[in-house]
């Protein structure tokens, strides 16, 4: 079977666990305003229609993007290679990226762990 690098990216921790975390922001504010709800369901349902249709057979895969969706699980190969962090949620990355109190008590073993 064929890897599909777009399967391969949301399954690393890092990018699911930021979208179960929007998704729930999502949910909320859908939930909180019923306007900015309507407008998100009428993207939602474009979406669904637009998804459907670049997946139809008729417009199924070509040659070019079967190379570029190789080319890049090699890309991703590497950079999973040399950017642990990746492996690792959010919440354990995050005060690596955004520098606060909590920042200043990192050690050093601790940024080699995540190779930051």
């Amino acid at each position: 079977p064929q890897e599909n690098v777009l399967q391969r990216v949301m399954q690393l921790p890092v990018v699911s666990g930021t979208c179960e975390c929007f998704q729930k922001t999502y949910t909320s504010t859908k939930e909180a305003h019923p306007l900015v709800a309507s407008v998100c369901n009428a993207y939602e349902k474009g979406m669904q229609g637009a998804s459907s249709l670049a997946g139809s057979p008729q417009h199924g895969p070509f040659l070019p993007v079967i190379a570029a969706n190789e080319l890049a699980c090699r890309g991703l190969d590497h950079l999973e290679e040399k950017i642990p962090a990746l492996q690792y949620p959010p919440e354990k990355v995050s005060p690596f990226l955004f520098p606060s109190d909590a920042y200043t008590a990192v050690t050093a073993s601790q940024k080699g762990e995540l190779g930051v």
